[in-house]
């Protein structure tokens, strides 16, 4: 049976099997039919190491790749839409940039505005990393359609609405990894911050962050 939202026709799985960077930024508990969408540099690894793997059941392509082929070929279109639970954690585009720069290119780009003209964006207009994609890539249809979207601005208060709605033991995510550097804004010219906010459009408007700030 095909399935349409929206007038759109729902191809959900073959659009994680087709994407290798959606797949490395999934975890999935089979049983508990949840999925965390883990974008990079969104405290992703404090979530999952912290609180959702010693729970057990959790699988992800990285740690059990045999495993998690296994669920994407038997899970269905109707399976993901309407009986999973899909959640995530979204971050400042900004700031995530910034973390994102500062962790893997930083000593090949030392001047930012360098590195967000010529690194972020391969030949083609397509993200050069995994941790440079937009947040909202890994979505498929609209953001109406998961459950629980938090903000690592607010993680901790976030994190215990999540397990509350979820019937989770609220485990404490404490302080999260963060990246040793000056505050971001610091980082931007007029420039960097505008060809930012055009590469990240979506992400800016899906999670209602400002566009601008006082350079």
């Amino acid at each position: 049976m095909e399935l349409f939202s929206m007038g759109v026709k729902m191809d959900w799985v073959n659009h994680i099997k087709q994407n290798d960077r959606i797949q490395m930024s999934i975890c999935v508990h089979p049983k508990f039919q949840r999925i965390y969408l883990k974008p990079g540099k969104v405290a992703g690894t404090t979530i999952f190491r912290k609180a959702l793997q010693p729970m057990g059941g959790w699988i992800i392509k990285k740690d059990n790749p045999n495993e998690f082929n296994a669920w994407l070929n038997r899970i269905t279109d109707r399976e993901l839409y309407y009986e999973y639970f899909k959640f995530t954690f979204a971050r400042n585009p900004f700031a995530r940039l910034v973390s994102a720069w500062n962790d893997i290119d930083r000593q090949t780009y030392p001047n930012f505005d360098d590195f967000v003209e010529n690194n972020i964006l391969d030949s083609d207009g397509k993200p050069k990393r995994l941790h440079y994609q937009t947040q909202t890539s890994l979505f498929y249809s609209s953001k109406k359609k998961y459950n629980f979207i938090g903000k690592v601005e607010n993680i901790n208060n976030d994190w215990k609405k999540y397990c509350e709605i979820t019937g989770t033991d609220c485990v404490s995510l404490g302080h999260y990894a963060k990246s040793e550097h000056k505050p971001y804004k610091e980082y931007y010219s007029e420039w960097s911050m505008k060809r930012v906010a055009e590469i990240y459009e979506d992400d800016f408007k899906c999670f209602k962050y400002r566009r601008k700030f006082n350079v």
